[in-house]
């Protein structure tokens, strides 16, 4: 197998923001394996922190240095692959992530089969996919809710200072699920009075409510809440699923957090063994990404697969998205198409504008 990639921007029509910070473009590195005529895609999200030269120059040089355990091997030793590239990623998980989720293309590719039948999820049911509305003035916010009334969830934004009034101004308008993310902007009192206000308005879940790194607060809120709690930035890895089975309700998967689709398999069929919830999660990226982690949705109960929707310039096209209905491609492997131009084999490309 041969490996190219390139790191390009892709930009939002408007920011996400969120108690994070507000995200107008992200860094998305794209890569692609070559075997026996067949080309997987893989792509990862460079973090905010990662997005100057200097950063994305180690990421570079840590994916150059898995070309040799490429060599002379095939799809169907991908786990063999993946152990060897660990090491040498372990420093840059979404890159590891890229690297599985081209591998699982090729697999799929090669078994001629959609990677969720590989893995034996054809018929499973998807859950719809919420959609998200920033943080933003209250009108604004109304007004957006509005304008997704035919969506089946939305899922809001809230600041650490946020009148919890506007959840009850958007519930006046919204007869949909409605979920809540707090990104750990809240204490724990904080967060378990908000919880009993939420329940009141019919929300359904209540994500990230405390800062991630003490899981003693949040079991704590976990205890206390009337309405289920989901363990986002707190949940990396499988061994963070037996960390969280008594902290929280449900856990979010996302594959740059996790490494990959390899290890969120694992996550997904733990959290499902200890009684936890499932939710499949994504970043704002391509729907290149969108795409492979929603193979998974069929272990899923939630799901939140809105993160290329708004992005004006994304080189892919893969699953479809109807008022929240999600379809998977039927082609063997992740079943994306480059669908505008994208010449991989350099690693930069700053003014990307497909």
């Amino acid at each position: 197998m041969q490996l190219e990639f390139k790191i390009v921007t892709l930009r939002r029509r408007e920011p996400l923001v969120s108690q994070k910070g507000s995200l107008s473009e992200v860094r998305q590195l794209f890569l692609r394996l070559t075997w026996e005529g067949k080309l997987g895609h893989g792509a990862s999200v460079l973090g905010r922190g990662a997005g100057t030269r200097g950063a994305e120059d180690l990421v570079a040089s840590a994916l150059a240095g898995c070309q040799a355990a490429l060599h002379g091997a095939t799809p169907f030793e991908f786990e063999a692959v993946l152990d060897l590239c660990e090491p040498v990623l372990a420093d840059h998980p979404s890159a590891l992530a890229a690297m599985d989720i081209a591998l699982h293309d090729l697999l799929g590719q090669a078994a001629r089969l959609p990677l969720h039948c590989l893995w034996g999820l054809h018929g499973h049911v998807l859950p719809p996919t919420a959609i998200s509305i920033s943080i933003t003035d209250e009108a604004t916010r109304v007004r957006r809710a509005c304008e997704l009334a035919a969506w089946p969830i939305l899922k809001l934004k809230l600041a650490a200072d946020d009148n919890l009034q506007v959840v009850a101004r958007i519930r006046e308008v919204y007869r949909g699920r409605l979920w809540v993310d707090a990104n750990g902007g809240w204490t724990p009192d904080r967060a378990i009075v908000a919880a009993h206000y939420l329940k009141d308005l019919d929300v359904e879940l209540l994500e990230q409510p405390v800062p991630p790194g003490c899981l003693v607060a949040l079991a704590a809120v976990h205890r206390a809440s009337p309405i289920p709690v989901v363990a986002d930035e707190d949940c990396i890895g499988p061994a963070d699923v037996l960390r969280l089975r008594h902290c929280t309700d449900t856990i979010n998967i996302k594959l740059f957090k996790c490494g990959g689709l390899r290890r969120a398999r694992e996550v997904a069929l733990l959290a499902r063994r200890v009684g936890l919830r499932v939710m499949v999660g994504s970043k704002v990226e391509s729907v290149l990404g969108v795409t492979a982690i929603a193979h998974l949705a069929g272990l899923a109960d939630y799901a939140d697969l809105d993160g290329h929707l708004d992005l004006v310039n994304d080189p892919y096209a893969g699953i479809v998205i109807d008022h929240g209905n999600i379809t998977l491609p039927h082609d063997p492997g992740l079943g994306v198409i480059l669908s505008a131009p994208l010449s991989i084999g350099s690693p930069y490309d700053a003014n990307y504008t497909a």
